[in-house]
């Protein structure tokens, strides 16, 4: 009378083999018991029509989950070539929207910073202002590189800097991935 029944395996003796295998048999056919979980899975398998869909009541995400993939995949061709684009199209918009949101609180950031330690010591020394105009560079450097730009172009952008100190920088950033700001400039003053 149970359309859900479990097997294990056991040997001549009775000794269960393993308890990381088991056997489950339901019986899609059979009257259902109750409003558990695998009786929702049973009432979902068991749908003929979009109205049987509707008819399911549960809270389990898996189970509505599937009620929307089944509703979508029953779409007709062009129907769902349109669903799919337009939710490639959301997919791309909120992708984009978080990379630009996350790019432009880290230059916010770093330019705070640059802009920060050079007021801080800018006041009246060059020897601030020099300071503050390295830890820009190096700002710059190291958003060019999460960009994926190369050397070369980084050099050719950057113009109006000393080229061997942008060199210094980006070698630093790339042998040194996970040091900070302050790091590479302390490693830029070691090396001189």
């Amino acid at each position: 009378p149970e359309y859900h029944r479990i097997y294990r395996l056991r040997d001549e003796e009775g000794r269960e083999l393993s308890d990381l295998l088991e056997i489950h048999i339901v019986e899609l056919g059979k009257r259902l018991e109750g409003g558990g979980q695998l009786d929702d899975w049973i009432r979902l398998f068991n749908a003929r029509t979009e109205v049987d869909l509707d008819m399911i009541k549960t809270d389990n995400p898996g189970i509505l989950e599937a009620i929307r993939e089944i509703k979508v995949m029953s779409l007709g061709k062009s129907l769902r070539w349109l669903y799919e684009a337009r939710m490639k199209e959301i997919r791309d918009l909120k992708a984009r929207d978080a990379y630009v949101r996350d790019e432009g609180i880290e230059i916010g950031r770093t330019e705070g910073r640059a802009e920060g330690r050079a007021e801080g010591r800018a006041e009246g020394r060059a020897e601030g202002k020099a300071e503050g105009r390295t830890y820009t560079i190096i700002a710059l450097v190291r958003h060019k590189i999460r960009k994926g730009i190369y050397l070369e172009d980084i050099v050719d952008d950057m113009l109006e800097e000393d080229e061997s100190l942008v060199r210094k920088v980006y070698s630093l950033i790339k042998e040194h991935p996970e040091w900070g700001d302050e790091d590479i400039y302390k490693g830029l003053k070691t090396t001189k």
